[in-house]
């Protein structure tokens, strides 16, 4: 709250995202943060089932995520939300729980995440201890959504709720303030000579007839190609 007062009363211009948890986030906060130029928060909202998030530790709810999710719709500030799929005991119906929670957020950004046991956090003694661990390379305990990270987890069946939620996203266009800064961005882009880029982000933003994912990304390469070479830079 500090902060925000000084950035208001230093009249800072600036546009800004942070990191929140969403037990801390209240209207007070919300409406000041957004009036001092915040724009987008990242929350770990890592599962819609109680149980998990208990299993974790997290110490919050599902309401508690969908409450700071309203706040955020409310005062024009963008969701990146983080949540984690394959959590040990985790069940298909508690997937299903986490999938309907994203539902309902539908968030501007998402950041799924495979469970990784990471060493030195109490999850890494569980599986340990349970023989859980698939990985031992450094580079594989990367939370990244691919590869499989331990034992008793269907990868297919995730792979699928991740498609699932990766579409349930709240597009520039539907909103007021994230158009602005959606076009505001491509219009700096542009001016700056990077037609091809914002071409190629704006295509992969529309739905066009509800093209699937792996579709558009081909679209994606495609575009990439025809402007191979014809980089318009600035002069």
């Amino acid at each position: 709250m500090e902060l925000c007062k000084a950035i208001k009363e230093e009249n800072i211009r600036i546009q800004w995202s942070a990191q929140s948890r969403v037990d801390t986030l209240d209207n007070e906060l919300a409406k000041a943060i957004s009036e001092a130029g915040c724009v987008c928060l990242f929350f770990g909202f890592e599962s819609g089932s109680q149980r998990v998030l208990n299993f974790l530790k997290k110490d919050i709810t599902v309401e508690q995520s969908l409450n700071a999710a309203k706040l955020c719709r409310k005062y024009g500030i963008l969701i990146f939300a983080d949540y984690i799929l394959g959590i040990p005991t985790e069940t298909e119906k508690e997937l299903e729980e986490t999938y309907q929670m994203i539902k309902k957020i539908r968030p501007e950004l998402h950041s799924p995440t495979y469970f990784v046991p990471i060493p030195g956090s109490h999850l890494y003694e569980y599986c340990r201890e349970k023989d859980l661990i698939k990985i031992s390379l450094y580079e594989d305990f990367a939370r990244n959504p691919f590869g499989e990270k331990i034992k008793g987890v269907d990868y297919q069946t995730l792979e699928r709720y991740k498609m699932k939620m990766l579409k349930e996203i709240t597009h520039w266009w539907e909103e007021k303030s994230y158009a602005e800064m959606a076009l505001k961005r491509w219009m700096h882009l542009w001016r700056l000579g990077y037609a091809r880029d914002v071409l190629i982000e704006f295509l992969y933003s529309i739905p066009l007839f509800d093209i699937p994912l792996t579709v558009l990304s081909k679209i994606k390469s495609i575009v990439r190609r025809l402007f191979q070479g014809n980089h318009i830079r600035k002069r």
